[in-house]
């Protein structure tokens, strides 16, 4: 980058004469400080421009094009975001709504007019917990889009008070003791290498 510092400040001084050379030297040098594509840059160095404070020189939201989103954030919401959080109310794709009273990040996809959608982001917690944001209401997986494999160490629950089950259509392998207090349908093959408790039908 090109910025501008003096180019001839000895040579131009009171009593000397006039001559082109140090005046075409500070036009120059202004000239290409200002070039489009390779003038000077705001990083506050030595020459060039202080640097940008972005909330105090832009009006409206960041541009994709420069990083944003083209649309505002919400950090300290208490309530979940709706379909009427839309572009009416300056949110875009990719914005992010955090509800400060539970810890969930929400995430815009798309901002139409009474009709965004948001979706909940999956994170850990502070205490290493992955969780819904009430009981029994998130699926994972579909019928027909399924995870592969799952590995876990540790212990497993299954709650089927409300006749929702977990279904395997390919092996399953447990490695300690496994405990059923329903009915259990396999339709591959089931190893278990520890204790086997049914109180079902299996």
């Amino acid at each position: 980058m090109a910025g501008y510092t003096r180019q001839s400040v000895a040579s131009i001084i009171n009593g000397a004469k006039i001559t082109a050379p140090p005046l075409n030297a500070e036009f120059n040098q202004i000239l290409a400080a200002f070039n489009a594509s390779t003038g000077h840059s705001h990083d506050g160095s030595t020459g060039n421009a202080p640097k940008i404070d972005l909330t105090t020189s832009l009006s409206g939201y960041l541009p994709v094009v420069h990083g944003g989103v083209g649309g505002k954030n919400n950090t300290t919401a208490t309530t979940d975001p709706t379909t009427t959080d839309d572009n009416t109310q300056g949110y875009a794709p990719g914005s992010i709504w955090i509800n400060a009273s539970t810890g969930y990040v929400h995430l815009c996809l798309f901002n139409t007019t009474s009709n965004a959608h948001w979706v909940t982001v999956a994170a850990i917690s502070n205490t290493n917990i992955i969780a819904p944001k009430a009981t029994n209401t998130v699926d994972i997986g579909t019928s027909t889009l399924q995870f592969k494999n799952i590995y876990a160490d540790g212990i497993g629950y299954i709650d089927d008070i409300n006749s929702e089950t977990m279904s395997s259509t390919g092996n399953t392998a447990v490695g300690g003791n496994l405990s059923v207090t329903g009915n259990g349908i396999v339709g591959g093959t089931f190893g278990v290498t520890g204790n086997t408790t049914v109180g079902g039908t299996a």
